[in-house]
């Protein structure tokens, strides 16, 4: 079922005035639907079949395909005045206030009447800024409703009840929360600076020379370390990479195959095996793996001294041997019964000075 609105503006109009161009009109617009006209669309006279010159263009118009005497029969009007109505419709209207199509209104073509107008009116709302500016405000309020309600009714901690907080406050002062988030923002960067510093000094003191490959996994996997423990200081930090720098590590992997695992290296150093490492006098190490080999290499010595193999005459003294700690290539000589030494500790506590020795 077709529908049409009707703007009061037209109480104002010439149109009102007349009471049969009123009624035809009104008429007309009723059973007019909406209609797209791909060509040009001639008038007519209304009592004949000669052009008028006026030419409609082509576009959206209302169509009303009734001949003239129906629509004056449906307006409930005599017929020779309802035929001057439609004739004056149609025709220049200089009073008019709309100057398009030169006041004309309704005009005859071939199957029926066109309402000029009939688009530019349906089109028209005058209601959508109200309407959108009560949407807005009705979802703000439901969204203040759910956040109060969540956070009455939920079990939270302090980071969730701050989180809602937040929301609630960037939908009450969307400026401020701005504000607020980019100073957030820019402390965050800075602490990602100082961490990323630190790493870097470690990495120089182990790899000196070699340039720190940083790439974005490098940073992502420093902001996610971060976002995770944000109460982690730069000292406890530096802590736990020195912990790294005095395990048996492969100290050249670049850092984002481990930062992740950095608290690994907070309690202690470790060795190749995982195992802590117990840090001996000197700035040396000796791990528990280090030390059972040890000693089973001495009990290996010890063996072969009561079996009377040659060289195992005693163990520690003389000119006995003990079995050699094996190395990264197996068995190699050396004296360092599962002790290491580090070299100099860059990334030391301060007050304190870092052992002597070969570097590891």
């Amino acid at each position: 079922m077709g529908f049409v609105k009707l703007d009061t503006g037209i109480l104002d109009s010439t149109l009102w005035i007349e009471k049969d161009q009123r009624d035809v009109f009104i008429t007309a617009l009723l059973m007019a639907e909406p209609r797209e006209f791909n060509e040009p669309q001639p008038q007519i006279e209304v009592d004949s079949m000669v052009p008028t010159g006026f030419v409609v263009p082509p576009g959206w118009y209302g169509f009303c395909a009734a001949a003239g005497s129906g629509i004056i029969r449906r307006s409930l009007t005599e017929h020779f005045s309802g035929m001057k109505a439609l004739r004056e419709l149609g025709s220049p209207d200089p009073e008019s206030r709309t100057k398009t199509f030169e006041g004309r209104r309704l005009i005859r073509i071939n199957g029926g009447y066109i309402v000029l107008n009939y688009m530019s009116y349906r089109d028209r709302d005058y209601g959508a800024a109200e309407r959108m500016r009560r949407l807005r405000e009705r979802r703000k309020t439901q969204h203040l409703e759910n956040v109060r309600r969540n956070s009455d009714t939920v079990p939270r901690n302090d980071t969730q009840a701050e989180s809602r907080e937040q929301r609630a406050e960037e939908v009450q002062n969307p400026s401020r929360a701005k504000a607020a988030r980019a100073t957030k923002t820019a402390l965050s960067d800075i602490r990602h600076a100082d961490f990323k510093e630190a790493i870097r000094r470690y990495w120089d003191s182990k790899n000196p020379g070699v340039q720190m490959p940083w790439g974005p996994m490098e940073g992502k996997q420093l902001g996610m370390w971060l976002r995770e423990a944000p109460d982690i200081t730069l000292e406890q930090f530096t802590g736990m990479l020195r912990g790294r720098y005095k395990s048996d590590v492969n100290h050249g992997d670049r850092p984002a195959q481990w930062i992740r695992w950095i608290t690994s290296w907070g309690p202690s150093p470790v060795d190749r095996f995982n195992k802590p490492i117990q840090e001996g006098k000197n700035g040396s190490h000796k791990s528990v793996t280090g030390e059972r080999v040890s000693d089973n290499l001495k009990a290996i010595a010890a063996a072969a001294q009561r079996r009377g193999v040659p060289g195992f005459d005693g163990i520690g003294g003389g000119d006995s041997k003990a079995l050699p700690k094996p190395g990264p290539d197996g068995f190699s000589g050396g004296d360092h019964a599962g002790s290491r030494t580090v070299g100099p500790e860059i990334l030391a506590p301060e007050g304190s000075k870092g052992a002597g020795g070969s570097a590891h």
